[in-house]
C-alpha cells in the first residue's frame, strides 16, 4: 500500500514539474477597451512574459484564449502551428510587448469562436461583460503542455462596459414651442456618464410628415434633414433666425447621437439618444 501511495505522489511531482517547465504571466494595462484589435496590435497594451525554469533549451509555440463571464470566448485552434518556435535558452525570460511577434495566434485565420460573429467582433466589439486573457505554453514538436492551465498564464480581469447614450432635456417630448417671437430655440441634453474628453455630439433635426409615423424609424431613414450639425463638444445647440425656418402646426423630431473621437469607447444604441418630437405653433 506504501509503495503505491509513494508511487502516485513521485508520479504527481514528475507531471506537476513538466507542466511547470514554462511560466506564462499576462498584464493587460488599463484603459480598457471593447476593441479586439486595440489587445492584439496595440504595443504595449498587453505584456507577456515567458519563462523557462528547467536548465534546457525549450522549444514552444503559444495558445491563448479569451473568456467572457458572458459565455463569450475566442480561443487558439488546437491544429495551430506557427512556421517556427519562440526558442528559450536555460532559465531564460522573454518579454513580448508587441503581439506581431508572438506567431499570429491570435489571427482570425488561427481562431475559433463561441456562436458570436467573428466579424462583427474584429470590425466592432466585444459584448459587455468580464474577460481575461490566458496564454499556454506547449512543446513545439510534441505539443505537450509545458505550462500551468488557468488561471494561471491569465491577465487580470478586464471589464468592459458600454456607456449610455445622452439624454434630450430640452425639449421635452411631445412639447410644443412657440416660435412667433422668434427667439432662438436651445435644444439642451445630457453629456454621457462618466464625462469623456473626446466625445462629439451630432445634432440632427427632421420635419415628420403628417401621417403618423415611428419618430425613432423615420428619422433614421431620413438622409437629408431640415437641420444637422456633427462634431458638437458642448451640450447645447442655440438654433437661431439663421437656420431653416421651422412651420407652425408641424410636428419635429430630434435626436442626438454620442460618439467618442479616439474610438475607445462604445456607446448603447450605436450612441443614439431617445429621439424627442416636439410641434411649433
Amino acid at each position: 500500500m506504501k509503495k503505491h501511495i509513494l508511487l502516485i505522489i513521485s508520479t504527481l511531482i514528475v507531471n506537476f514539474s513538466f507542466a511547470q517547465q514554462v511560466s506564462v504571466n499576462v498584464s493587460v494595462a488599463p484603459p480598457y477597451t471593447p476593441y479586439l484589435l486595440d489587445y492584439i496590435f496595440a504595443t504595449g497594451k498587453t505584456t507577456i512574459q515567458i519563462k523557462n525554469n528547467t536548465r534546457q533549451i525549450q522549444q514552444i509555440k503559444l495558445l491563448g484564449s479569451i473568456t467572457g463571464d458572458n459565455g463569450f470566448w475566442v480561443k487558439t485552434k488546437p491544429n495551430f502551428q506557427p512556421t517556427k518556435p519562440i526558442i528559450l535558452n536555460p532559465n531564460e525570460i522573454k518579454i513580448f510587448k508587441n503581439w506581431q511577434e508572438l506567431q499570429d495566434f491570435f489571427d482570425g485565420n488561427n481562431v475559433e469562436y463561441s456562436e458570436i460573429n467573428p466579424e462583427v467582433i474584429a470590425r466592432n466589439s466585444f459584448p459587455e461583460g468580464t474577460y481575461n486573457i490566458c496564454i499556454r505554453a506547449l512543446d513545439f514538436a510534441t505539443n505537450s503542455v509545458l505550462s500551468f492551465d488557468e488561471p494561471l498564464g491569465c491577465s487580470n480581469p478586464i471589464n468592459i462596459r458600454y456607456v449610455e447614450p445622452p439624454v434630450i432635456i430640452f425639449p421635452k417630448d411631445e412639447d410644443i414651442i412657440s416660435i412667433d417671437t422668434h427667439r432662438p430655440i436651445m435644444f439642451n441634453w445630457s453629456n454621457v456618464i462618466g464625462f469623456i474628453k473626446s466625445v462629439n455630439f451630432d445634432f440632427k433635426l427632421v420635419e415628420l410628415p403628417d401621417v403618423e409615423v415611428n419618430a425613432n424609424a423615420y428619422i433614421e431613414s431620413v438622409t437629408i434633414p431640415i437641420y444637422q450639425q456633427k462634431n458638437i463638444r458642448s451640450t447645447t445647440l442655440i438654433y437661431g433666425n439663421n437656420m431653416p425656418i421651422l412651420k407652425p402646426n408641424k410636428k419635429y423630431a430630434v435626436r442626438i447621437t454620442a460618439s467618442d473621437a479616439e474610438k475607445k469607447v462604445v456607446f448603447l444604441n450605436e450612441g443614439h439618444s431617445l429621439v424627442t418630437t416636439f410641434t411649433c405653433k
